[in-house]
């Protein structure tokens, strides 16, 4: 389950994250906080009021332990589904930049080919870039049998239209 891209302390961090908004921890916290500006600022009394004490060690001492309970238990689901979150934003950032590579390679290329007015140049691109597109297209469809055969052709037909644009 280990991914070259996604830090376990990433999600570690995601973790602690999500304990500080989880909605045990959060009330006592918003106690605590509110008890503490009372006590700074509004109190103006050396000897602050006791039932704004009682609810600042009661909202701290709640608040902290609610944390390190939610920390501390092996939370292996959260983990996973933190982790599966991460791959799945990992692929989808991959899969943006690979296309966005190809849009920039396929544009340098027609540019190139429009400066020494190569009309085969323009062509031979034109119809890589539709023969291409019609492909993903057709591999984008919803397909019911083969998938085994079938799950490595997206991959393999982009690394031929990547060759095709570094002719």
């Amino acid at each position: 389950m280990v991914n070259s891209g996604i830090s376990e302390r990433a999600i570690r961090n995601a973790l602690r994250f999500a304990a500080l908004q989880h909605p045990v921890t959060v009330p006592f916290l918003a106690v605590g906080t509110v008890s503490l500006i009372h006590l700074i600022s509004l109190s103006p009394f050396p000897i602050p009021k006791i039932w704004a004490v009682i609810l600042l060690v009661v909202g701290g001492v709640a608040s902290a332990g609610s944390f390190f309970w939610i920390c501390s238990i092996p939370n292996d689901d959260e983990y996973d589904r933190l982790f599966q979150n991460a791959a799945e934003m990992q692929a989808l950032q991959i899969q943006t930049d690979n296309e966005a590579d190809l849009t920039r390679r396929s544009d340098s290329l027609e540019t190139g080919f429009s400066e020494l007015s190569s009309i085969y140049g323009l062509t031979a691109l034109r119809g890589l870039v539709h023969e291409h597109q019609a492909l993903r297209r057709i591999l984008s469809q919803p397909n019911t049998t083969h998938y085994l055969s079938l799950a490595r052709l997206p991959r393999l037909t982009e690394e031929t239209y990547r060759q095709g644009l570094n002719i």
